[in-house]
């Protein structure tokens, strides 16, 4: 602290005045070159961090960042399956970078036309999860059975089979099984509890076995390697319901056919059904997805967004 006598006259006041002022701007240049020195020093200490993160990789004149491999792992994988998901796409970017070079220094390229591919490639993407997020909103997946018969009898042609199909029960056992005359004589039964007994029977003693007489399967997917198998294969085998058995190395095999349909035939509904339901689900996403670009265009139009100045 300075005390100034007030007895002093004003002018050697002003005068002791001055020499303070001009030691504290001695001071204050001081001080900032000081402060301007240290910031020098820690700036190249401690450098400004890249906002892409830090280099991962480098290839020719190309540059991998950190930030490039945000949402590249999925949430949840272990820390063993994030770096190997990491370390294929380096490898894979890399070898993608030098053949671009490669092919930059040894080919001419249309580079016009690859931007336009692009940006092509672009609006079929963006396009293409908005097509699918209306879709999803939009499609109604329930089709009653009306409309499944509906498309059958109008489509008959269409569902032509090209295998013989079969409704049927196939066992094959040991062929010195003790309890196989069981076996013959409740293959045929239509009574459940006959047939929850053959389960149990097949369940214990048999090497193959197939029980679900319901449903229509191939015969080729049903019979493949057994000694019926070029019995039923011919298209023009008669219907041959009913009930056969035949020796299979060391083994017996029994097989009775509730249904038969040989190919060439129209398939019956119940085996083509759920197949028509995916045919009627894909035509509305297909209605849908041209409704939505209709829209769109009828939309656009109603305000003025687009004009087309000249036809060249």
């Amino acid at each position: 602290m300075y005390i100034f006598n007030l007895s002093s006259t004003p002018v050697t006041m002003c005068c002791m005045i001055s020499r303070r002022l001009a030691n504290y701007k001695g001071l204050v240049l001081i001080t900032l070159f000081f402060l301007s020195a240290c910031q020098n020093f820690i700036s190249k200490q401690s450098p400004k961090e890249d906002p892409k993160g830090r280099l991962i990789a480098r290839a020719a004149t190309h540059q991998l960042f950190e930030s490039d491999l945000e949402g590249l792992v999925p949430i949840g994988a272990s820390s063993e399956d994030s770096t190997s998901i990491v370390d294929r796409y380096i490898h894979s970017w890399i070898r993608k970078q030098l053949v671009l070079e490669k092919a930059r220094s040894s080919v001419e390229i249309d580079e016009v036309e690859i931007e336009r591919k692009l940006l092509n490639y672009r609006y079929d993407l963006i396009a293409y999860q908005f097509e699918q997020e209306f879709i999803r909103e939009n499609l109604d997946t329930t089709v009653n059975r009306a409309t499944i018969e509906q498309y059958y009898q109008d489509n008959q042609e269409r569902f032509q089979l090209k295998e013989n199909i079969l409704k049927a029960r196939l066992i094959e056992v040991p062929a010195e099984l003790a309890e196989k005359e069981q076996i013959r004589s409740l293959m045929q039964s239509q009574n459940p509890e006959d047939l929850e007994k053959l389960r149990e029977l097949c369940i214990k003693h048999a090497i193959f076995y197939y029980l679900n007489d319901s449903l229509w399967i191939e015969s080729e997917d049903l019979l493949n390697n057994k000694p019926f198998q070029e019995r039923f294969a011919d298209a023009q085998t008669p219907n041959p319901q009913g009930f056969y058995e035949a020796a299979s190395n060391e083994n017996l095999c029994f097989i009775y056919i509730k249904e038969f349909i040989s190919a060439d035939n129209t398939a019956p509904l119940d085996y083509v059904g759920n197949r028509i339901k995916d045919i009627i689900i894909n035509q509305r996403k297909i209605r849908l997805s041209r409704d939505l670009e209709q829209n769109v265009m009828e939309q656009a139009s109603k305000e003025n967004a687009f004009e087309i100045f000249e036809n060249l």
